[in-house]
């Protein structure tokens, strides 16, 4: 999300109102110091917190956030979606979110554990070429004790 626009339009829509930041955060039960990040751009809301703003101003996501007057967000074939649409593909978008954070983490801890293996296998390795050398000191000490 863009914030350049969402701030903007909320300060837009407070002042049209006649609200004060105040106002919105006891109407909303949204706490007045995140209104007023929100404002400055300092912070975005949560989901929740978007549709409650959109909600209470009357206005689609797509006014909220990037700061279109006119319908609501097209999507690929020219349909329009609704805010209750809007909240769907936001939840979805986070689960697919939360997902990728999960598969990422499953996936750092998997190179974590090739990393070991990887370790494990080079000691191996290591342990091998030792015990090579000491068969091979072993077969010439008894090749010279047989020779003697």
């Amino acid at each position: 999300m863009d914030g350049v626009n969402f701030y903007k339009v909320l300060k837009e829509l407070r002042l049209e109102e006649n609200l004060t930041q105040e106002d919105i955060s006891n109407l909303l039960h949204i706490d007045r110091s995140n209104i007023a990040n929100y404002e400055r751009g300092k912070r975005l809301p949560s989901i929740e917190s978007l549709i409650k703003i959109a909600e209470f101003f009357n206005v689609s996501l797509d006014h909220l956030i990037l700061g279109k007057r006119f319908g609501a967000e097209k999507g690929e074939e020219g349909e329009i979606y609704s805010q209750e649409t809007m909240r769907e593909l936001m939840a979805d978008n986070t689960a697919l979110m939360e997902e990728q954070l999960r598969l990422s983490e499953i996936v750092a801890q998997r190179e974590e554990e090739i990393k070991i293996l990887k370790n494990y296998l080079n000691s191996i390795k290591e342990y091998n070429s030792f015990l090579e050398m000491k068969i091979n000191s072993i077969e010439n000490q008894i090749v010279k004790g047989c020779s003697e």
